[in-house]
């Protein structure tokens, strides 16, 4: 997932989500935020899978400027 941000000014709370897509099974420990390995339980690094939403990879990203790139890799299994 790339998020380019455009403009001027902030984007504030920005939360993405991304639902594990059907027939497959999200691989454990796999989510990256530029290239950092962030944990799926919900605690000091802003992501987490299947705790805000079941079934579900929650990044915060929370304010981000203008002009910001960002990097999400997740990794998942075909069923």
């Amino acid at each position: 997932i790339s998020i380019n941000t455009t403009g001027s000014g902030f984007i504030d709370n920005l939360q993405i989500t991304d639902p594990t897509p059907a027939d497959m099974t999200y691989k454990p420990g796999t989510i990256f935020l530029d290239n950092n390995n962030l944990t799926d339980a919900d605690d000091f690094d802003n992501a987490d899978f299947g705790v805000s939403t079941p079934d579900t990879a929650t990044i915060n990203l929370g304010s981000i400027a203008a002009g910001t790139q960002h990097e999400i890799q997740l990794s998942y299994t075909i069923n």
